[in-house]
């Protein structure tokens, strides 16, 4: 591939990138905009912990099985498979955009990115800290990097120069 059309590429790489970054940002952030206030208006985070917090894992995926036919199914799916599947771009991008390799760097960069933004949204009262999201969201990490290992195997002359894997 040559230097104009690599360049081109790993543009057009970081700027899906920063788009989907910005997509989810506003998902987890900004969905919420009625409910946001002022930092004085907050719950105290006392509050906050004991009423819209989970720090056991498996708790709300649990509470999702054991419900099955008394929740809408939508909840569930929205909650489960929609934690996962936001994650699935993170992973393919991880060795496209940051050139992090290996299914340990995958699991480990969508665990820290996913507790920084259950953090933040503890810190700033905007949705819910669930331990079970930071699982559901790795979970679509590694997804996505498989995604991307199987689909380097077939494009490998497109995402490859020499024996790197990434585009830097």
């Amino acid at each position: 591939m040559n230097k104009i059309l690599k360049t081109f590429f790993k543009l057009i790489i970081y700027i899906l990138f920063a788009a989907y970054l910005a997509y989810l940002f506003d998902l987890v952030f900004f969905r919420f905009r009625a409910s946001i206030t002022s930092i004085d208006e907050m719950l105290p985070l006392e509050h906050y912990l004991k009423h819209s917090a989970n720090f056991r894992p498996f708790k709300t995926i649990m509470n999702y099985i054991d419900n099955i036919g008394n929740l809408p199914a939508y909840i569930i799916v929205t909650n489960i498979l929609g934690n996962i599947a936001a994650f699935i771009p993170f992973g393919i991008f991880l060795p496209l955009a940051l050139g992090f390799k290996g299914i340990g760097n995958a699991m480990l960069h969508s665990f820290l990115f996913s507790l920084f933004i259950e953090t933040m949204q503890m810190l700033l009262r905007v949705g819910s800290f669930d331990v079970d999201d930071i699982i559901l969201n790795t979970l679509g990490g590694l997804l996505g990097y498989g995604i991307y290992l199987l689909s380097s195997r077939y494009y490998s002359k497109l995402f490859r120069s020499d024996e790197a894997t990434t585009l830097r």
